[in-house]
């Protein structure tokens, strides 16, 4: 990764450049509406529901011109009852797909409003989604060192909470993220597009997974307090200079005709791994990664894969097997169950729990439980023996 300063500078440029070919009174017009976004002081729950719902109709590729012009005719407002969290919570989706469909199938997954609906009956569930932001004291606006410092402790303690709910999307940390930008607090999206620019400035070897996605953030989040603008602002220039389909209005043409881009990639060198010794086998970088460090966490097998890489350059990603160590599922046999790390949640999906942990629950082998840990034993029990 480049260094800091090689990084804002690269920022730098990209405003800069970007600054010659605005399109009045567009950009200027998007560019405030950004700078002005600030928390609301009194954040209501219906306005929590409109925040994800908008952000759920924009998802999984939508059409952002369309998209936006289903929001701007108030169209969800009529249909989910002003976002009102009792009423919608009530709601049969099937119901509104059925009615209204036709006017809002720009969206384009009428899965959608699924989620907002469970959305809703979760945010019940919860109590009081406002209320539960403010306890995470994540910072309205971020002006220090120690601002962001704690605003990562208040969006790990959100994050947290959310993933125990089980919230529908917006337990990721890219589409977390998204929420809180929209809401007014100093962060940005980091999207495929924005991890892109990220890449390209190098902020980060890789585009993917979970540290790459906060390393940017953070990034960012330094350099507006240097420079005095607005993670949001930032944002804005990161889409338009990647040529996001809805940022394109914001410059004239001209600006993606330019026979040079305003940055090009550049080799980024080899980071030095934290670990001494570096670790020579998978086993023993599995355990420097997780035997007691990102406890908790709910990591997909491509993220799990793309840490071990980031941190080990070099490691072969196919002999990378997330499933090799989980206290609740085995692939190899019992006489080599001796690794764990995690536990399997499906969906190519894991949760962190670290060495020497006290799992209690049955061990699975193709589906068919053939064993079980129990309670205050060091040892699983097996039922019988089983192989590849």
């Amino acid at each position: 990764m480049n260094d800091s300063a090689d990084i804002f500078n690269g920022i730098d440029k990209i405003i800069e450049t970007i600054d010659k070919y605005r399109q009045e009174p567009l950009f200027s017009t998007e560019l405030k509406r950004r700078n002005n976004n600030i928390v609301s002081e009194s954040l209501t729950e219906n306005k929590i529901l409109e925040t994800f719902t908008n952000l759920i109709a924009y998802s999984q590729n939508a059409n952002s011109d369309l998209v936006e012009k289903i929001i701007s005719s108030g169209i969800f407002s009529e249909i989910f009852s002003n976002f009102d969290i009792n009423a919608v919570s009530q709601m049969n989706p099937c119901d509104l797909a059925d009615k209204y469909w036709s006017k809002i199938s720009g969206i384009r997954q009428q899965a959608k409003l699924f989620h907002i609906v469970t959305l809703a009956r979760k945010i019940k569930l919860i109590g009081s989604m406002s209320t539960m932001l403010t306890k995470t004291e994540i910072p309205r606006q971020i002006t220090s060192e120690d601002d962001i410092a704690q605003f990562w402790k208040g969006f790990a303690k959100l994050q947290k909470t959310l993933t125990a709910y089980k919230i529908p999307f917006f337990r990721s940390t890219t589409s977390l993220l998204h929420f809180l930008l929209d809401t007014g607090y100093d962060c940005i999206k980091p999207d495929l597009v924005v991890m892109k620019v990220a890449k390209k400035l190098g902020i980060v070897e890789s585009d993917k997974g979970d540290q790459s996605l906060v390393r940017t953030v953070k990034t960012i989040q330094h350099y507006s307090i240097q420079r005095k603008i607005r993670p949001a602002a930032v944002d804005l220039y990161f889409l338009i200079e990647e040529g996001q389909l809805g940022a394109k209005k914001y410059v004239s043409p001209d600006f993606y005709k330019q026979s040079t881009p305003p940055i090009a990639p550049k080799p980024i060198p080899k980071r030095a791994s934290p670990f001494n010794p570096i670790p020579n086998k998978i086993r023993e970088k599995f355990y420097a990664l997780f035997a007691s460090n990102n406890l908790g966490a709910v990591l997909t097998r491509e993220e799990i894969v793309d840490m071990l890489v980031d941190t080990f350059p070099g490691t072969n990603r196919s002999g990378i097997l997330p499933s090799d160590y989980c206290y609740n599922i085995t692939n190899i046999g019992i006489a080599k169950f001796e690794y764990h790390l995690f536990e399997y949640l499906g969906a190519a999906k894991y949760r962190v729990l670290g060495k020497d942990y006290p799992f209690v629950g049955p061990i699975l082998w193709k589906g068919k439980k053939i064993g079980e840990w129990k309670k205050g034993s060091k040892k699983p029990t097996f039922y019988e023996a089983v192989g590849i």
